[in-house]
């Protein structure tokens, strides 16, 4: 299980209040970030991850997992490498002299990935961006969750807004209102990954 990067006392000063109800805030939480972390297709905490991946006969391998902050082994055909015949550069890997050769499943990296939860300001730390989009649907989540049960039925900020039809509490819809909007998927575009070859 991956740690949460969101914390309840993160969301209530999101949004600006002294408390949240436990339940429904770390289900509102978790259902963001999963959300993120699903359209990133990254982990985004900090996990050591072995990736398997098809040789193609070339001198260089990109990693799915950023950032790449350290690679325990590379093997190939079940052969582990010295650390001294390949080189990490960004999150690729390079054989400067050989080629991952072609192969299904025989290429085999161990190695640390993802940013600290406890470190701001590092070059390993949770880009803030990364945190507010994971609020900004978070804060969704939960509102629509029900929490204002009876007080609050449509709300609007800037061009967004929405309408809680039923005005009652719905556990199941959480996990339904946790979608993107189109400028939280332009503020998370620049962490995605294209193709990984």
């Amino acid at each position: 299980m991956l740690d949460d990067y969101i914390t309840i006392d993160d969301l209530a000063d999101y949004m600006e209040v002294d408390e949240l109800t436990t339940e429904n805030a770390l289900v509102a939480i978790w259902g963001a970030q999963e959300t993120v972390r699903a359209y990133l297709d990254q982990d985004i905490t900090s996990n050591v991850s072995v990736e398997t991946r098809d040789g193609q006969n070339k001198q260089v391998m990109r990693l799915r997992q950023r950032p790449v902050r350290r690679v325990d082994y590379v093997t190939i055909d079940d052969v582990q490498l010295s650390s001294d015949s390949w080189k990490l550069r960004g999150a690729r890997i390079a054989l400067p002299d050989g080629y991952f050769s072609y192969g299904l499943d025989n290429v085999a990296v161990q190695y640390l990935h993802g940013y600290d939860l406890t470190s701001h300001g590092s070059d390993y730390s949770i880009p803030a961006d990364i945190r507010l989009v994971t609020l900004s649907v978070a804060r969704r989540a939960y509102m629509f969750r029900g929490e204002q049960t009876g007080t609050i039925q449509t709300e609007q900020i800037g061009k967004y807004s929405y309408t809680n039809k039923t005005g009652r509490y719905d556990p199941g819809q959480a996990t339904q209102d946790v979608d993107l909007l189109a400028s939280e998927k332009h503020v998370l575009d620049q962490y995605l990954i294209s193709v990984v070859i």
